[in-house]
């Protein structure tokens, strides 16, 4: 890469963050959008995401014979993940 291409690659990367609004706008307004006549709202990716999480340390950790307690997150850490993740 030319020394052109690398200073257009990083004036291209500071306009992209600069436009950090716009993308965090988008976001919500997308999951507004999709979670719309659900009860629980965008609460349910949070559920969603801790579940799978629980889902594949399970399977993980009997695939490579490891302790459960220590290949997964601790409770605590979950529980505060969910508070954290339902005021966003």
């Amino acid at each position: 890469m030319s020394q052109s291409s690398h200073a257009r690659a990083w004036e291209d990367l500071a306009s992209g963050l600069r436009s950090w609004r716009l993308a965090a706008t988008l976001g919500w307004t997308d999951i507004r959008l999709r979670y719309r006549g659900s009860v629980l709202g965008p609460l349910w990716m949070t559920i969603s995401a801790a579940i799978m999480v629980a889902s594949m340390g399970v399977i993980y950790a009997r695939l490579f014979h490891m302790n459960l307690r220590e290949y997964l997150p601790s409770s605590r850490f979950l529980s505060r993940y969910g508070r954290w993740a339902s005021r966003a």
